[in-house]
């Protein structure tokens, strides 16, 4: 699998250790001009999703936010996630967070490959659980093996 940077420029190269013959692969995702990836290894997951309104060019999110014309404004420029975690009783539980309210939940992918989407559990930035639909854009590795059961 190949991690290339978005912010930095950098390239690296990920490899399968043979010797741990479990799923393995990645999903780079886009839902109403969100980014989004979901990466497994054996037991263990990350997850991100992107800002749906991207930062300023040349500004720190802290003066982003001070100079956010009110809540909603601000809750935009910290609605993206970085969460990771294991594999629970067939679910996907998120151990860690930039979220700390995902922190203890699951995912709860359904993959359709056919259909070329995964559905993911998630929460509006008003706290509303919703399924979110994602398009499957581009995939590396057994992503077949992603197809469950998790």
């Amino acid at each position: 699998m190949l991690e290339i940077g978005r912010d930095q420029p950098y390239l690296e190269h990920w490899e399968r250790d043979e010797s741990d013959l479990v799923r393995c692969g990645a999903l780079k995702l886009s839902a109403k001009g969100v980014d989004g990836f979901l990466v497994i290894a054996g037991e263990d997951f990350a997850y991100a999703r992107g800002r749906a309104a991207p930062l300023p060019p040349g500004g720190t999110l802290l003066a982003c936010l001070a100079g956010a014309g009110g809540h909603t404004e601000a809750l935009a420029l910290v609605d993206c996630e970085i969460s990771i975690g294991r594999f629970d009783g067939g679910k996907l539980r998120v151990d860690r967070s930039s979220l700390p309210f995902r922190e203890g939940r699951t995912l709860d992918p359904e993959l359709d490959l056919a259909a070329g989407v995964l559905r993911t559990d998630d929460v509006t930035r008003e706290g509303r659980p919703i399924k979110r639909v994602w398009r499957i854009a581009e995939t590396e590795g057994d992503v077949a093996d992603l197809a469950g059961p998790f």
